[in-house]
């Protein structure tokens, strides 16, 4: 009996083996994580040195028209005050724009996923009509707004700088030429100013004739003749800017003549600011019709989606159009908070370098600015992440010398020029204290943390969970047991793992983290 047992179990034993490794579903084995509301935390990690409290030269990020400054040197600033701001009248009119796009756009996907009523026509047709009729308000007012236009120009020629020239010849045309009135040092300048002085005298004269023989009731004409009279504008601007070359001192004059030269030199300046006004007039206007005429053009399109009806792929389109509306307002708004310079830190103006209505390009040092700290912190940042990187970031600073401290700070300066090392690109970054530590001294090491970004609040996955597929970010979720693809917008990625999740999944699902 014991001789038939024995391979009977031996026998069970092997099926059992092959049974189990073989035939048997063995049951998968994932992470899985919930979806949550959390905070997300963007920061940027590196190690730089303690250096003592240098100049910080302050600029723009974008060119543009100084419209004023606000401090004088030696005066006593404060953090967050405005020292200098950029002319806006170009971007506050781009944002109208834009904001009329994004609402237009939002109201035609609202329109797409409802479904159109008779009502819904009528108002959108309403809407057009409106604003068909303030289009054509604004081309009524054209004809006032370059004969005011006209009249600034043509007075800072022929009455303002009038006693800069003396008119040879007068009274023949052809023979006709100009001359500065004044003894001058800049030869090449004169001969330019005296020669462009006569045909700024045949531009005047033209665009008079055209503003006579204009078509009121031809919106062509009226366009045209905006077009000419800009051209006729910045053709003065050119001018007068030749004429104040002429008034630079650099070779022996009495003191009559220059105080004659400072004289005609101040009125030169008035007509330049008469000849930038009538510009800045016929360019706003000049926008406002551009503006008002993709206002139109949004209209009709509302009410020819609402005529035709709507389809999954003109939703799915109208979707994209408004989060590129919305892309929009967002850098307009960002590009006019930029037009404006505050002091980062307290401290004091050691320098003004430009003065208001002057043209400034990016990186151009505008104001130097002391800071009231004895002490800064210098940091080379990766080129990938400075673009995350802005002035008035909060930073954590850890200092060797003062071990299981965190100190705060916030940065203060972005170098815009850029450093090679090794063939890596960086950029300086200046970081201030905002109480500087007992005992400290320049050349310490310290290991800053700046936080660039935060979002608190919103739904959190970690960023193990997420794939790309096919040019598609997606999760895989678990429901009822299942496994299932799920595409998804994101939003924030964080330094601590997370992601911020716009659609796609809801609060409490399941997601298999990898």
């Amino acid at each position: 009996m014991k001789k038939v047992i024995i391979p009977l179990i031996i026998i069970f034993l092997f099926v059992f083996i092959i049974y189990q490794g073989f035939f048997k579903k063995t049951k998968p084995e994932f992470n899985l994580v919930e979806v949550i509301r959390g905070t997300v935390l963007q920061e940027v990690s590196e190690t730089g040195q303690v250096k003592k409290g240098e100049e910080i030269n302050l600029s723009f990020k974008n060119s543009g028209e100084i419209e004023k400054i606000y401090v004088k040197v030696g005066q006593e600033v404060k953090q967050g005050e405005i020292l200098t701001g950029l002319e806006t009248t170009q971007l506050s009119i781009q944002l109208k724009e834009a904001e009329a796009n994004l609402e237009a756009q939002k109201a035609k996907l609202a329109e797409l996923e409802r479904g159109t009523r008779a009502e819904e026509i009528q108002i959108s047709q309403t809407l057009l009509d409106k604003a068909k009729n303030e289009l054509s308000n604004l081309y009524k007012d054209t004809p006032l707004i370059v004969n005011q236009s006209y009249n600034l120009a043509e007075n800072a020629i022929r009455q303002t700088i009038a006693p800069l020239f003396i008119n040879r010849y007068p009274e023949s045309e052809e023979r006709s030429y100009y001359e500065l009135s004044f003894r001058y040092c800049n030869d090449s300048a004169a001969n330019e100013a005296n020669y462009r002085r006569k045909f700024i005298e045949n531009d005047l004269k033209n665009w008079l004739r055209e503003l006579q023989n204009i078509q009121t009731t031809s919106t062509n004409s009226l366009e045209t003749l905006i077009l000419k009279s800009e051209n006729n504008l910045l053709n003065l601007q050119e001018f007068l800017n030749i004429l104040n070359n002429t008034f630079i001192i650099n070779c022996e004059l009495n003191s009559e003549e220059i105080n004659t030269l400072n004289n005609y030199k101040s009125m030169a300046a008035l007509a330049l600011t008469d000849v930038n006004s009538a510009l800045n007039s016929v360019r706003t206007h000049a926008k406002s019709l551009e503006s008002q005429k993709f206002i139109i053009q949004n209209y009709q399109e509302q009410l020819d989606l609402k005529l035709a009806g709507s389809t999954p792929e003109q939703i799915t389109y109208q979707e994209a159009l408004l989060k590129q509306a919305e892309a929009k307002v967002a850098l307009l708004q960002n590009q006019i908070q930029e037009t404006t310079i505050r002091s980062p830190t307290k401290g004091q103006i050691t320098e003004i370098n430009k003065k208001a209505e002057e043209v400034v390009q990016p990186g151009e040092s505008i104001i130097s600015f002391m800071p009231e700290s004895p002490f800064q912190i210098e940091v080379d940042i990766y080129e990938e992440d400075i673009v995350k990187i802005k002035v008035g970031n909060p930073v954590d600073i850890s200092l060797v010398a003062f071990p299981n401290q965190i100190f705060k700070g916030k940065v203060i300066a972005i170098n815009p020029a850029e450093k090679l090392t090794e063939g890596v690109v960086y950029y300086k970054v200046t970081i201030d204290f905002d109480e500087v530590p007992e005992g400290l001294k320049s050349g310490m090491t310290a290991d800053v943390v700046i936080k660039t970004a935060s979002k608190e609040n919103v739904l959190v996955i970690p960023t193990e969970t997420i794939q790309e597929k096919n040019g598609k970010i997606i999760v895989q979720v678990l429901k009822n047991g299942k496994i299932k693809e799920r595409e998804i917008e994101i939003g924030l990625p964080g330094s601590n793992g997370l992601v911020e999740v716009i659609s796609g999944i809801e609060e409490g699902e399941k997601v298999i983290k990898k």
